[in-house]
């Protein structure tokens, strides 16, 4: 009893306390509208009744009990009731027993939509790894010095001024040699 107690606002048993949140919101809505409705400005209620049945305002039978009132208050008033927008109503409410309702292809929905979130990541993923082993080739094997190829660089270039400096040391001796034996 105590549950059924945490599902009832505005005079209806709501079958989620997700439901209750959602009619005790309305609620909220319908007493400050009440405050700023003046009914006896048709064309003002009217427009307020329009904008709240385009936006959806209201989506519990805690709302559409508001919009109907609006709607008699409008006919009570003078307003034609071909001009007043009916409240659209986005459920079903027939039920045969001979159509069965299956819930079961959500859940498959949701298991493929989370395996194709899953196929998609490990794609990337793939693609991600690809990209850095390219971005490390190039800096291997490019021409500017960096941290990864430093060494290998330093040590290619005092090779390259080794061997310069031997050539130049042997020339000056070759060179020594000539004015000694002269």
């Amino acid at each position: 009893m105590k549950n059924e107690e945490r599902l009832i606002t505005g005079g209806y048993m709501f079958g989620s306390e997700e439901d209750v949140r959602l009619a005790r919101g309305e609620l909220g809505s319908i007493a400050y509208l009440e405050k700023r409705i003046d009914y006896n400005d048709i064309h003002t209620t009217l427009r307020i009744y329009e904008k709240a049945v385009q936006e959806r305002i209201f989506k519990t039978p805690v709302g559409y009990d508001f919009l109907r009132t609006i709607q008699k208050e409008l006919q009570k008033r003078g307003m034609p009731e071909e001009n007043i927008p009916p409240i659209p109503l986005y459920q079903n409410f027939s039920y045969k027993e001979e159509e069965p309702i299956i819930r079961a292809p959500l859940k498959i929905k949701k298991k493929d939509t989370v395996r194709a979130i899953l196929r998609t990541s490990v794609w990337l993923n793939i693609a991600l790894i690809l990209l850095a082993i390219g971005m490390f080739a190039i800096t291997m094997m490019g021409e500017t010095t960096n941290m990864m190829n430093y060494r290998f660089r330093l040590e290619n270039e005092y090779a390259a001024w080794e061997e310069d400096l031997t050539e130049r040391e042997e020339e000056i001796r070759k060179k020594e040699r000539e004015l000694h034996l002269e």
